[in-house]
């Protein structure tokens, strides 16, 4: 049809007058590039176009390629910076959690991570049941009264830093999502 005309007109044509979408003027036949679309010679581009968003392509996963190395650097650098010193603070967590109700010391949640693998992450038991990730409402009666301390200063999130640098979890970003939660999303 349309397309194949057009190809006609371009054959042999040093400078066509013919422009493409956004006003690019291709220049000879070697330009152009036949891609696969809905006419029977399929949709022309020119080749310098396609080179030239193809670098801009190659550039951006360059940078995303670097982006993620430095990212990954620096959770593993700081996991470690404090997670080593935190390590400290265990014996004493350990002794207040079993002090009070004698249960575990660790709870672990099962999320979902990249590419739908279960990731398994670890934290201090703050409460009376494993809460499985669900909200809590204030004054919620299942929190035990060293879990709200924990939870407070925020040492019940440490044993995550593991995670880290095992590379399941990042420190800056989304937590991974709950199993439910995915479902709702599917």
């Amino acid at each position: 049809g349309r397309q194949e005309l057009r190809l006609r007109r371009l054959h042999g044509v040093r400078r066509p007058r013919s422009k493409l979408a956004g006003g690019i003027e291709l220049l000879s036949v070697s330009d152009i590039t036949v891609l696969p679309g809905r006419g029977e010679l399929g949709t022309l581009v020119s080749t310098r176009l396609i080179t030239h968003y193809g670098n801009i392509v190659q550039d951006i996963q360059r940078t995303m390629l670097a982006y993620d190395f430095l990212k990954r650097a620096m959770d593993v650098v700081a996991a470690f910076i404090i997670g080593i010193p935190s390590l400290a603070l265990y014996p004493f967590v350990w002794c207040a959690i079993k002090g009070e109700d004698g249960g575990p010391v660790f709870i672990i949640q099962e999320r979902i991570g990249r590419g739908g693998a279960i990731i398994r992450i670890p934290k201090f038991r703050t409460m009376k049941a494993n809460d499985s990730g669900a909200w809590l409402e204030p004054g919620d009666r299942r929190i035990t009264r060293v879990g709200f301390l924990l939870r407070k200063l925020r040492i019940d999130e440490l044993p995550q830093l593991w995670s880290v640098i095992r590379g399941d979890l990042s420190l800056i970003g989304p937590r991974p999502a709950l199993p439910y939660e995915v479902d709702v999303y599917r």
